[in-house]
């Protein structure tokens, strides 16, 4: 089948607008061009950029009227065509962005993020195995000799990312993705080229001058089959390569430890990064899944906290993201026992208000992961971020916004903020002053 022939067939199914009936149609627009394009051309006022890549995982931000947008109406008609199989209502605008011009429609600057970060995006909670892009994981997993459940680089694709647009039934199932990338990862080899990969990438993709990595070393050794002292060594090989490559970028290594491991697996964590603390280790961290599915007890790691804070590393903790009840009340125990610097997503502190005046007086700084907390159905829909930062903004609780792992979410930070501005949950001044706590409550 020829090109013209399939531009023939994608047509017949989709509405084809002019650019002026598309200005009055009132369908969100979907722009498919490249970044370089958008930054040289500009965008339709209210449009929403979407690579093609990721064109079907977005389908959560598109609404539910879509007209594509491409630079000349090609593969604006094939995009369409993609999306009316999944049950989209969607179409193209005829001739793409150079009709739009050619026709005097408003065109403005490409992101409404301009000169918004002029320090540089901050980047606070992102987890070296969601750091990475999957055609590095595919190599490394076969310069190792990693055997995969898949031949082919796009299942694997799909197996080491949140490839579904209606992203995963619940947290378990995103821990099953992060096995994979931790079984690639676990040698010193692999954690090196990882660290150095994702920092380079941050802020050549997105501008990200302050970056903090975390990883739990314990997850990547193979059960003790690999020292520990060496993953974390490489960890810090690949952060000083990045530091040499990347001077602008500020970035540092937090080390995890896991709600299922016992008090003395943490123990040993903790004392790594006190060890390593002069080598560019900045802080710990728990996350993992609830033994059981039980109401997790936070106390049991104070001693754990206490000893990383004594040697001077910052404190961050996963909690609040899911549970309900539970999570409410772990989110209250962390606060009052452990007093962290920092809390991993703790949205659901959005319905507590002597939570969120906890947090304010406490001065503990969310880190918050828009996306994320959508695909895992932390956050329902868009209504649910919108009420979410509402409530943090009125009570005064200190966030900052980050991916989780811009790979595996299949976002980026300017993603995020760009999301924010676009469902009125942060206005452009809120979205700077959320940059800057990030770089001020940075343990880097």
């Amino acid at each position: 089948m020829t090109v013209e022939e399939l531009l023939e067939q994608a047509r017949a199914r989709i509405r084809r607008l002019s650019p002026e009936e598309a200005a009055a149609d009132g369908a969100q627009i979907v722009d498919v061009r490249s970044e370089t394009s958008r930054r040289r051309d500009g965008v339709v006022p209210g449009s929403l950029h979407v690579p093609l890549t990721v064109l079907q995982w977005r389908l959560d931000q598109m609404g539910d009227r879509v007209l594509v947008l491409c630079d000349h109406g090609y593969s604006s008609s094939l995009a369409a065509a993609s999306l009316v199989d999944l049950g989209v209502d969607a179409g193209e605008v005829v001739g793409g962005f150079e009709a739009w011009r050619a026709a005097g429609l408003p065109v403005v600057d490409e992101s409404p993020l301009e000169g918004l970060f002029p320090e540089g995006l901050a980047e606070l909670h992102t987890h070296l195995g969601g750091s990475v892009s999957s055609d590095i994981m595919w190599s490394l997993a076969h310069e190792q000799g990693i055997a995969l459940p898949t031949r082919d680089f796009w299942e694997f694709d799909r197996m080491v990312t949140v490839s579904d647009p209606r992203g995963v039934p619940d947290l378990d199932s995103l821990d099953r993705i992060y096995h994979l990338t931790e079984l690639i990862q676990s040698s010193p080899l692999a954690v090196e080229r990882s660290v150095h990969s994702a920092i380079g990438g941050a802020y050549r993709s997105q501008g990200i001058t302050t970056l903090e990595l975390r990883f739990n070393p314990m997850k990547r050794n193979r059960g003790g089959e690999r020292d520990l002292d060496h993953i974390i060594l490489a960890a810090i090989r690949g952060l000083d390569l990045a530091s040499l490559e990347y001077p602008q970028v500020r970035a540092g290594l937090i080390l995890m430890m896991d709600r299922t491991f016992s008090a003395e697996q943490n123990m040993v964590i903790v004392e790594k990064a006190i060890r390593y603390a002069p080598r560019g280790v900045v802080g710990v961290d728990i996350a993992g899944p609830r033994p059981g599915g039980a109401r997790y007890d936070y106390t049991a790691i104070c001693p754990h906290v206490a000893a990383a804070r004594a040697a001077g590393l910052g404190v961050t903790i996963h909690v609040g993201e899911e549970g309900g009840r539970h999570g409410v009340e772990e989110l209250h125990e962390v606060v009052d026992e452990l007093r962290p610097d920092r809390i991993g997503h703790g949205i659901l502190a959005a319905g507590d208000v002597e939570l969120m005046a906890k947090l304010r007086d406490a001065d503990i700084t969310l880190e918050i992961c828009p996306t994320s907390n959508l695909l895992t159905k932390a956050l329902s829909g868009e209504d649910a971020v919108r009420e979410t930062f509402g409530a943090f903004v009125e009570h005064g609780v200190p966030f900052t916004i980050a991916t989780d792992g811009p790979e595996m979410m299949r976002t980026h930070l300017r993603d995020e903020f760009e999301l924010l501005l676009r469902l009125g949950a942060l206005g452009r001044d809120e979205a700077a002053a959320a940059n800057t706590r990030g770089h001020k409550s940075a343990f880097a």
